[in-house]
């Protein structure tokens, strides 16, 4: 039950971040595509992550967040077992927001 305690973890994480001064940013999303993935670029360090935690918050208070920068996450291979486990820490949430997803394969 390792990915469990992991997102656990992950989901105080969250909660903590939506805690911190933001500053709001006005964002309009082409019409036509509210159901695709969504994809937030730029540079490092410019706020991605917070902004993107924001803006799922906003949309789905109960969105399942998963952060794949946390080293025990690394070399993930039983990505079937990660769905299961947020499936059990966010109750079969509707939104999923995946950060930093491109380290894993």
């Amino acid at each position: 039950m390792i990915f469990h305690d992991i997102l656990q973890d992950q989901k105080r994480e969250f909660k903590s971040l939506l805690d911190r001064p933001y500053v709001d940013r006005q964002m309009v999303i082409p019409l036509g595509i509210e159901d695709l993935a969504r994809v937030v670029i730029g540079p490092r360090r410019a706020g991605k992550s917070i902004f993107s935690i924001h803006m799922a918050s906003a949309e789905d208070p109960a969105c399942g967040y998963v952060n794949f920068d946390d080293e025990r996450l690394a070399g993930l291979t039983d990505t079937d077992g990660l769905l299961a486990a947020m499936d059990a820490v966010y109750g079969n949430p509707r939104l999923l927001l995946l950060d930093e997803i491109q380290n894993i394969p």
